[in-house]
């Protein structure tokens, strides 16, 4: 059994700092997005643009129980949730903020390669790996061990990054077991 605190901090009290954006609508590269789900506030960052899957944004582990008002984490940390969504209507009608615009760290700064189990009949059996950087993509039978390490591709609407965000916190909640 895991606790939350494992997995993400929460964070109950606003950061110190910065100014926040939250009435700026326009969505560039860079823009801190404000995700609220049922355990507060989660964030996002805009750092890529891909014609066919629309905006790349890299999900940050942690949540904060009121707006976070300095956005110096962005640089610092590394997410681990990527994900490709459509999200430029949600930011219009207002389900996701724009909290602030803040500078792409060098970690994220590079579009990522990722990988996609290719499966047959049975969807628990993984038949091969596609590997994509953005622009191309090949296939692999079996992934090695850094390629193991890459981010799933993910497309998802604003709705269903909330449920995914959301179900990783029920996960994550302590007294759930992970067996």
């Amino acid at each position: 059994m895991r606790r939350a605190s494992e997995d993400c901090a929460v964070l109950d009290r606003p950061l110190e700092i910065a100014r926040p954006l939250r009435q700026i609508r326009r969505l560039e590269t860079g823009a801190v997005l404000e995700i609220l789900t049922s355990a507060g506030y989660r964030y996002a960052q805009y750092t890529h643009r891909h014609k066919r899957y629309g905006c790349l944004l890299r999900v940050f582990e942690f949540v904060s129980l009121v707006p976070v008002t300095s956005f110096n984490f962005v640089a610092e940390t590394i997410s681990t949730l990527p994900v490709f969504s459509f999200v430029s209507e949600a930011v219009k009608a207002g389900k996701f903020q724009i909290a602030a615009h803040a500078p792409i760290s060098p970690a994220h700064s590079v579009f990522p390669v990722f990988r996609c189990a290719v499966v047959g009949h049975q969807p628990d059996r993984v038949l091969s790996w596609i590997l994509w950087d953005g622009d191309r993509e090949w296939q692999v039978s079996q992934l090695s061990e850094e390629e193991a390490q890459l981010p799933v591709l993910l497309l998802a609407d604003p709705a269903a990054i909330v449920d995914i965000l959301e179900s990783r916190q029920h996960k994550n909640a302590p007294g759930h077991d992970k067996s």
